[in-house]
């Protein structure tokens, strides 16, 4: 179910789970999204800021929604890296 607001950008192998990810202002955190043993907790909180930096520029119009979705998806690419 897709929620209004929200978009999956991945489906992670987070310790033999698939696991969704979802980027958007409504999202829920990336904290509650990624468990504790897969990614260090700094870099859960850098990446968050990073997609909420992402969402704040949407909204408010200064970027184009095929750019957030761009930076989006390259936030993502980044995640998969930090992935323990």
């Amino acid at each position: 179910m897709k929620r209004e607001g929200v978009e999956r950008y991945g489906r992670n192998d987070l310790m033999g789970k698939l696991v969704d990810i979802e980027l958007g202002a409504i999202a829920k955190p990336l904290s509650e999204q990624i468990p504790e043993a897969v990614m260090d907790r700094r870099d859960v909180a850098m990446f968050q800021k990073d997609s909420d930096a992402i969402s704040r520029l949407y909204i408010r119009g200064l970027i184009p929604e095929s750019q957030a979705r761009s930076a989006k998806m390259k936030l993502m690419k980044k995640m998969q890296k930090a992935i323990k």
